[in-house]
């Protein structure tokens, strides 16, 4: 993992060491983040006060994510740079990271917390804490530290993961991987049905493969 002092810079510069798949950009061949987290006037998204306050005292992370000190903060900086106030929202030349080691490394953990075990256990904690250390938090000494401020380990991963991949796009699937998009989405925006998780699989994909089978929801 880079050292928290280049954490905010992943997002601003390219093929950082923690990056395992970006997709680049340049000059002529630019993309959309300077739209979809203009600040000011132009933003479109802007951090909720649940998770805001899902943050963990000393994170240093928090800085590089967003503007802190406004209580209605317009400013997403986690891929524009800490500090940028200019509210215009023309392409960006900067690459947007698929995949990096600190999401492998969550990942990783969620799976062996599933399959469960001693030793399983052990290195999903381990790993957790690998996450947790860099950005200034205190590790977790047993699984019981983690269940005492989270309930679980499962929820202890997934709140890491919330905040240490905040806005790159993987929250959604893994509340539904975990079985709770319902449960976590439905106080805010009234998620009730399971139908609304999947999408259904393409009729020429079904027709190509037999041994598919339909979605139920869609069957």
């Amino acid at each position: 993992l880079v050292p928290i002092a280049d954490w905010g810079k992943m997002f601003s510069n390219s093929y950082s060491k923690e990056s395992i798949f970006e997709v680049g950009y340049n000059d002529t061949e630019t993309n959309g983040l300077r739209t979809l987290y203009a600040v000011g006037s132009y933003a479109i998204y802007t951090p909720s006060n649940k998770w805001k306050a899902s943050i963990e005292q000393g994170d240093k992370r928090e800085d590089f994510v967003y503007d802190t000190i406004p209580a209605d903060p317009k400013a997403i900086w986690k891929y524009l740079g800490r500090g940028v106030s200019d509210e215009i929202s023309t392409p960006a030349k900067q690459n947007i990271i698929l995949i990096r080691l600190a999401d492998i490394m969550l990942l990783r953990a969620e799976a062996l917390n599933k399959i469960g075990g001693t030793a399983n256990k052990d290195e999903a904690l381990s790993l957790l804490n690998t996450v947790r250390t860099r950005a200034g938090l205190p590790a977790f000494d047993t699984e019981d530290d983690a269940i005492a401020m989270y309930g679980d380990l499962e929820s202890a991963i997934l709140h890491e993961r919330s905040v240490e991949l905040c806005f790159e796009g993987h929250r959604w699937f893994d509340l539904v991987r975990t079985g709770k998009a319902i449960s976590t989405m439905g106080p805010l925006n009234g998620l009730s049905s399971e139908a609304n998780l999947v999408w259904p699989i393409h009729q020429n994909s079904l027709n190509k493969n037999p041994n598919l089978l339909q979605n139920p929801f869609y069957q």
